[in-house]
């Protein structure tokens, strides 16, 4: 009878073993996880379709040696109640996959001398493009010198490149990603954005015809002249890929954990690091890098050449900018937003003919009286004879500041000029403001200049 016992016993355990090992075998096949779970549907597509397609799904969403663990049973019920709890048609939130999976020995390690550890050291091909004289050209990759580079404290991981960024595509790599790292807060041509660490330097000169006396000019010859890069290629890079803190409130509800958005490591450290956040869920997408009409980025990025168009107005009609006056002195308009349209509203031109929006006086009288009409040219009248006072005062303080120079002390010449200098800053604000814009601050603004000017030459021992 105990015999029986145990042998019933046995048989039982023996079973329980088979069929703990049978579906754990599987459980772990790929085509489980694809043709059983309908949220898995997509990824397990993309995976028959990718270079990892002889790769078990289980091989790399676990790191080596967890498969077996409590916390990957875990994680595996977790997806069971998922699956049976929801009707949910895809994957809610990305999974891990370990740079443990990518490195094991019969994967992608990072030493021996095995062929699959020269992965690591072999200078791969990305992607490929067409040149500018329709040759085929191809951008190198090499994973060691990546792995070593750190992104304002992140140390790079291979999912922080590698990812499901798209429905057709498992595991690949986003061009997009590139574009921020490489070119985000970079000089044009200059530092990680060089164009010589993916592109070969061009080598053809740029004049085929040239005659057997002329000198061939090729890049080399103007990178030695030291010719920017963007005088001919500003075009190849837009966008900033800024991180909006609009964008941050997709995750979080409490404002007050945002106060370290500007902590670039700190962020890096606990969204990448900790919670395997992709670059592209912060940062927009918007940078690019690739052919475009070659005027529009000279044109487009104003500010690289001109201020900020009309200043100087906009300084005015705030009250504000000026030295030596400790408090805004904004117009009425200010203060009721009114827009320049509200005053300039006819069309007409420039001095060098180009199109401009005039100011028209008969606007004054639809929000105020027809008297009012007359008060523009007033003010533009009072404000240019204050204003031409002044420039005689500017001169006078010149004239002092050069005939005190080897005369005068250093230190009283060097406060002088000072002086000098926030007079015409004053006057500036006025003459390429317009002084209509804001009578009360531009008659303050001419009044404090000349106090300087006046100033400068007491400072100097001179007799006004």
């Amino acid at each position: 009878m105990k015999k029986r016992v145990l042998i019933v016993i046995a048989v039982i355990v023996i079973l329980m073993v088979s069929a703990i090992v049978g579906s754990e075998y599987y459980t772990a096949r790929p085509k489980f996880c694809g043709t059983t779970c309908h949220i898995m549907k997509k990824p397990y597509d993309s995976w028959k379709g990718s270079k990892h397609k002889d790769t078990a799904c289980v091989d790399c969403h676990y790191a080596p040696g967890e498969k077996f663990t409590p916390q990957a049973k875990f994680k595996g019920l977790g997806q069971v109640f998922t699956y049976l709890a929801f009707e949910e048609r895809e994957v809610r939130k990305p999974t891990l996959v370990s740079d443990q999976s990518c490195m094991t020995s019969k994967c992608h390690p990072q030493t021996g001398t095995g062929k699959e550890s020269e992965y690591w050291t072999k200078k791969l091909t990305y992607v490929e493009y067409e040149r500018a004289d329709k040759s085929t050209g191809s951008v190198p990759f090499i994973h060691k010198t990546h792995s070593e580079k750190t992104i304002e404290g992140q140390k790079l991981h291979c999912q922080t490149c590698h990812s499901h960024a798209s429905v057709d595509k498992h595991f690949e790599v986003s061009k997009e990603t590139c574009f921020l790292c490489h070119f985000r807060n970079t000089k044009f041509a200059e530092g990680r954005a060089k164009c010589s660490i993916c592109h070969e330097v061009p080598t053809k000169p740029f004049k085929q015809d040239a005659r057997p006396e002329e000198k061939p000019v090729t890049h080399q010859v103007l990178e030695q002249r030291k010719v920017s890069c963007a005088s001919c290629h500003l075009e190849l890079i837009k966008g900033k890929g800024e991180v909006k803190p609009v964008r941050c409130l997709d995750c979080h509800d409490d404002l007050e954990m945002l106060k370290d958005i500007k902590d670039k490591k700190k962020m890096h450290e606990s969204h990448i690091a900790a919670q395997n956040a992709k670059c592209l869920d912060c940062h927009d997408s918007d940078m690019q890098h690739k052919k475009a009409p070659h005027f529009d980025a000279a044109i487009q990025d104003c500010a690289g050449c001109h201020s900020e168009p009309h200043l100087y107005q906009k300084m005015l009609i705030a009250g504000e900018g000026g030295k030596g006056i400790d408090r805004p002195f904004p117009i009425k308009h200010y203060d009721m937003k009114t827009s320049c349209f509200a005053c300039h509203a006819k069309e007409g031109h420039d001095s060098k003919g180009r199109k401009a929006m005039r100011a028209d006086v008969k606007r004054c009288g639809e929000c105020h009286t027809k008297e009012d009409e007359k008060s523009a040219e007033a003010w533009k009248a009072a404000v240019e004879t204050e204003l031409r006072a002044a420039r005689d005062a500017e001169k006078k303080a010149i004239a002092a500041i050069e005939g005190a120079k080897g005369k005068a002390p250093d230190k009283a010449v060097k406060k002088a000029m000072g002086m000098l200098r926030d007079g015409q800053e004053n006057l500036k604000i006025v003459d390429a403001g317009g002084g209509v814009h804001n009578k009360k601050y531009s008659m303050l603004l001419i009044e404090t200049a000349v106090e300087s000017f006046e100033n400068a030459i007491t400072e100097l021992g001179v007799k006004k």
